[in-house]
Order: structure tokens, then C-alpha cells, then sequence
């Protein structure tokens, strides 16, 4: 088998999902905080006084997806030895433990991709086989993982798997 050198990870997305909510709430008190001192009685500052509140219900819907929905980060690392994974929600990581793992390739038994409905998230599942026979599901959260990554992911998961048979 060649060397195996994979590293995937999606930070730069996850903190453009983050960027782009705190732009959307600040953007939504700057333009209610403007309406209200500056121009409140103009067309313009009586229609945004109006309709204030549908602003609100669009922010407030996109927070509440997210927050549903999760923003995962994660960051795989697979090399000719080991299988080295993290995962973790960006809300709760602060207060809880990120999902990680490290094993050896001949642990893995098999492995699957899921995809989650109305989600940009998507799922790994891996299969391990522990010393004592003992067969674990260990499943990763994935937020915005592009097609050619799973098809790489797929590729040194699928040799690995061959390797192992």
C-alpha cells in the first residue's frame, strides 16, 4: 500500500456560518438602532419601523435552524497508520467534549456516509472492531463537506477496508 497522507477539515466554512449569523444580528440591530434616532420619520424609517418585525422573524429563523440543525466542526486525519478524528458542535462545545478518536487501521470493518434532511450536515459512520470482538458505531457530524472530499475520504477508507480483508 502507498503512503496515505489525508487531512480534512472544514474551519474556514464554520467560521464563515458564524461570521455571516453575527452579521445578521448586528445588521439587524444597526438598521433598527438607525431607523429609531435617525430617520423615524421619513417613508423609508416608517416603512422599517413597520416591517421590523419580519426582519426579526427572519434572523430569529435562521438562528433557530442552526441551532437545530448544529454547526459542526471537524478535522480527519488519516496516515499509513492511524485514523485520527474530532468532531464537535460549535454551540456546544464550550460546555461539553468534542468527539474524538484514534485508532489503528486494522480496527476499521466498514464505513458509510449519511445525509441529513433540510441540514447541510452529513454523517460518517464508522464501524470498529475492538480486540474482544466487540463491534462499535462511532458516527461524526459534518458540516458542509464538499462531494470530492467524501470521494476522497471514501477512497483511503475503501483501500483501508481492502488492506484489512
Amino acid at each position: 500500500m502507498h503512503k496515505i497522507n489525508l487531512i480534512s477539515t472544514n474551519k474556514f466554512w464554520v467560521s464563515i456560518i458564524i461570521f455571516l449569523i453575527i452579521g445578521l444580528v448586528i445588521g439587524l440591530i444597526t438598521i433598527y438602532t438607525f431607523t429609531v434616532y435617525l430617520i423615524p420619520e421619513s417613508a423609508i424609517g416608517k416603512y422599517i419601523l413597520e416591517n421590523i418585525y419580519y426582519m426579526f422573524i427572519l434572523v430569529s429563523s435562521i438562528i433557530i435552524y442552526f441551532s437545530i440543525t448544529g454547526i459542526y466542526y471537524y478535522r480527519l486525519n488519516i496516515n499509513s497508520y492511524v485514523i485520527q478524528a474530532t468532531s464537535g458542535d460549535v454551540l456546544s462545545s464550550l460546555i461539553s467534549n468534542n468527539d474524538f478518536f484514534d485508532i489503528s487501521h486494522d480496527m476499521l470493518t466498514d464505513y458509510s456516509f449519511f445525509n441529513r434532511s433540510f441540514s447541510f450536515n452529513k454523517t460518517l459512520v464508522l464501524r470498529i472492531k475492538k480486540p474482544k470482538s466487540k463491534l462499535i458505531t462511532k458516527r461524526f457530524n459534518l458540516t458542509l463537506i464538499s462531494k470530492k472530499e467524501i470521494e476522497k475520504i471514501s477512497n483511503v477508507l475503501s483501500e483501508i477496508i481492502a488492506k484489512n480483508n
